[in-house]
């Protein structure tokens, strides 16, 4: 949902940003119907199934590089302190939002960059979104970061940053 934030308000700033990173965004955000309706009538059955399938293969058995961190679990905590109606509007917001509107729009050096095991926001949608933003360099980057999933910043930090810091110029 971030992603869907950043880029409205790029397409609306003029090129008064300097650069845009999007992390584990897409062109479209289609929620499952099934999913959005849980959020509401069954929060825990939600709670389970987002941090089950928003995390990569690898954060399921252990593969934090922060040790003793259980990502599923943390995702779980996170998720039972927000309110159903509120994960609800964030989900059907997300739903509705279509990045073709307003990504052509922005103006500025831009990354995507994308879990490559993600089943939330597959890489494909990551591409796509890419692929409509304009940029001032003539379009956006893009890259993925192996075996990460939807969460790829709790669960590849260390990846995620060099991507940035790259993207930024940064030592």
């Amino acid at each position: 949902m971030g992603a869907c934030i950043a880029v409205d308000a790029a397409s609306r700033l003029n090129g008064r940003l300097s650069r845009l990173a999007l992390l584990g965004a897409g062109e479209t955000l289609r929620v499952n119907p099934g999913l959005l309706a849980d959020t509401l009538k069954r929060p825990l059955d939600a709670h389970r199934f987002i941090a089950a399938f928003g995390h990569g293969t690898g954060a399921h058995f252990g593969g934090a590089e922060s040790p003793g961190l259980w990502m599923l679990g943390s995702t779980m905590a996170l998720l039972d302190r927000c309110l159903p109606e509120v994960l609800h509007r964030d989900f059907a917001a997300c739903n509705e939002w279509e990045g073709s509107e307003s990504a052509p729009g922005v103006n500025c050096p831009t990354l995507v960059v994308a879990g490559a095991k993600d089943r939330m926001t597959p890489p494909r949608a990551g591409r796509a979104l890419a692929d409509r933003i304009r940029g001032s360099d003539g379009g956006a980057g893009f890259v993925t970061v192996a075996d990460a999933g939807h969460m790829l910043m709790a669960e590849a930090p260390g990846a995620v940053t060099r991507c940035l810091r790259g993207f930024l110029g940064a030592k």
